[in-house]
């Protein structure tokens, strides 16, 4: 059972609010979006090898530490990866 298509969360220091966006996302929109950054996908889809296609935003960041410690407060169950 996935999250919610939208959720208010905490509000944190580095973004407005952290939010689960309501669209799908492909990887190479969040290459497009968010290069160098970790972000945070939740109901995500994988390919036959495991590597994730899509999945919805639930919030990014360039510092891991601070990305992981807002997805914890918030209890979401996310897949975490770095975006290149």
């Amino acid at each position: 059972m996935g999250l919610p298509q939208s959720i208010g969360l905490r509000r944190s220091p580095r973004q407005s609010y952290v939010q689960l966006s309501a669209a799908r996302r492909t990887l190479g929109a969040l290459q497009e979006e968010h290069a160098g950054e970790w972000v945070a996908l939740s109901d995500c889809v994988h390919d036959e090898r495991g590597n994730i296609e899509s999945g919805h935003l639930v919030d990014h960041d360039h510092d891991l530490g601070s990305l992981c410690s807002r997805i914890r407060e918030t209890a979401a169950s996310c897949e975490i990866l770095l975006i290149g």
